[in-house]
């Protein structure tokens, strides 16, 4: 998929994300083969601190991003297994 098929609005957003893993790839000096889970357990273990749902937030950002796919004419790339 080229950035072109993918949308003005979400490639901003996959930007933004990119940032945030760059960040925290800098931050922790993990590999690139596990910045994406290793954020994934950490936002995990700073929900169990903040008294937040990290599932229910996860299924909230699906919602989220199949929206923005939608909206943007787009099909969803995520399976959801």
């Amino acid at each position: 998929m080229s950035n072109m098929d993918y949308g003005r609005a979400n490639y901003t957003r996959a930007e933004w994300a990119g940032a945030a893993l760059a960040a925290f790839q800098t931050t922790v000096q993990t590999d690139d083969e596990d910045v994406v889970c290793d954020l994934l357990a950490d936002m995990m273990h700073w929900c169990d601190l903040n008294g937040k749902n990290f599932k229910a937030e996860l299924r909230r950002g699906t919602m989220h991003y199949k929206s923005e796919v939608e909206e943007d004419g787009g099909k969803c790339k995520q399976r959801e297994d």
